[in-house]
């Protein structure tokens, strides 16, 4: 009785010739090769369940066989499964049965894995699209509609403030943040003394979180396929309160400081003509937000109706989107006389208010003219220089010389674009030529007083 078989002996086989080796232990069966033309296949004999039944396992080529290439087993792996057949065969009953079971199993644990790890792909491939902080700040920057200067002060904060400050937070998915990220965040920047700044931050921080919220279920607003996914809940910021509350400003300038300022600013070294009669002109208009009016092109100004349109960026935001509200301003007499001769300092120009015609004047360039007024020999009055003041002093200046010449308030709000908003204002006050009447009667009223303060020469005019 043969209980081993050797490779050669295998070699030696000839074709349709078996070769039958007894295994040994408990069990029912035999390991049965036959002989072929490139290779010997190797069955096990079943009699686990009556008669004799043959189960393939495997294949030992021949080293004289012309096709090289067949894939078969090694006569080890070979007598090993064999064995393992037998001793199944004296316990299972029903060995076919029981391998077709197997079979099933393992089909059934592979598809199962395959399941579980398409799942795995697809959850990471769902986490990987899901934005992180960065990305819905960056977001918010190019999709709320904000100016080209806020864009850019949003887009130091995130490089200054988020990726550079807080790498390890800024990384974070956008709906993982915590309060307790933020207010990391906002402490370090109150840590370099600046509240009023994480303040700010805060703010902006909650304006991306709810624009995200509002964004992310409104059916109009057109979602593209590759963009990313935030899936935030809840605004992480509402439960942070503002901290700083600053000390609200209330400088204003006296007549006589008003005129000196308005005679000379003009003629000061250091200051161009343009700049100067830039602050002449948003004096004469009531103190408007002076960088729209810095930023009207010639285009908007209306010498027939006598009227420059200004375009205020503090409309109620609509679907996430900041609205621009336009304010219609009327042009006095003495205003245009102020535009004629910024005509001839500007011609060819597409932009009054500019250093060379092709954009605006910047946004720190008022604040660096005033300073440089305020430190020539034209800021001192009886041998006193005068307070320190910006830009915004100057239109609560105006604002205050309105009050004073029984100007309403609510015709007050009207000229300088504040409170223009609500159902009515939005769906029945919405044409902005509507206010120009009540604006122009202001202005004229404003003119009039403007005339008596600036009749006499400023106080270092020879």
């Amino acid at each position: 009785m043969r209980t081993t078989v050797t490779v050669i002996e295998l070699n030696n086989l000839d074709s349709g010739k078996l070769l039958t080796v007894h295994l040994t232990g408990t069990g029912t069966g035999a390991l049965i090769f036959k002989g072929g033309q490139k290779a010997a296949t190797a069955y096990f004999r079943d009699r686990s369940n009556g008669g004799d039944k043959l189960i393939k396992i495997g294949k030992i080529s021949k080293l004289n066989s012309k096709n090289k290439n067949v894939e078969t087993d090694s006569l080890k792996s070979i007598i090993q499964e064999a064995n393992r057949l037998y001793s199944l065969s004296g316990t299972v009953g029903n060995l076919q049965a029981h391998l077709e079971d197997e079979k099933i199993k393992a089909q059934l644990e592979s598809e199962r894995r395959k399941t579980e790890l398409s799942e795995i792909v697809q959850k990471k491939k769902i986490e990987e699209a899901r934005g992180s902080l960065t990305d819905l700040f960056q977001n918010y920057i190019d999709g709320s509609g904000i100016d080209e200067g806020s864009r850019k002060e949003l887009s130091r904060i995130l490089a200054k403030d988020l990726i550079e400050a807080c790498p390890e937070i800024a990384i974070k998915k956008a709906r993982d943040v915590t309060p307790d990220d933020i207010v990391k965040i906002l402490g370090k920047i109150s840590a370099r003394n600046a509240p009023a700044m994480a303040d700010k931050v805060r703010s902006y921080l909650s304006a991306a979180y709810g624009f995200e919220l509002k964004n992310r279920y409104a059916y109009s607003v057109k979602k593209s396929a590759d963009a990313k996914r935030f899936e935030v809940d809840s605004n992480p910021v509402q439960l942070i309160s503002k901290e700083h509350t600053g000390n609200p400003r209330t400088r204003a300038l006296n007549d006589l400081e008003l005129k000196q300022f308005y005679n000379t600013v003009a003629k000061t070294e250091g200051v161009s003509e343009r700049m100067g009669l830039l602050f002449q002109l948003n004096i004469q208009l009531g103190g408007q937000r002076i960088l729209q009016l810095s930023r009207a092109p010639w285009a908007d100004y209306d010498f027939i109706g006598k009227t420059v349109k200004l375009i205020d960026p503090k409309g109620k935001p609509k679907n996430g989107v900041k609205a621009k509200r336009v304010h219609i301003v009327p042009l006095t007499t003495s205003a245009i006389k102020l535009i004629h001769r910024l005509q001839k300092v500007s011609e060819g120009f597409d932009f009054p208010f500019s250093v060379n015609g092709i954009k605006p004047f910047g946004v720190t360039s008022f604040s660096h003219a005033i300073a440089t007024w305020l430190a020539s020999k034209n800021a001192v009055l009886n041998d006193k220089r005068i307070e320190k003041f910006d830009a915004r002093d100057l239109r609560r200046t105006c604002t205050q010389l309105l009050m004073r010449i029984g100007v309403r308030p609510e015709d007050n709000n009207v000229l300088q674009s504040h409170g223009i908003s609500g159902v009515v204002h939005e769906h029945y006050l919405n044409e902005p030529m509507l206010y120009v009447p009540q604006k122009a009667k202001a202005l004229k009223a404003l003119e009039k007083k403007l005339k008596t303060i600036l009749s006499e020469k400023p106080a270092n005019e020879n």
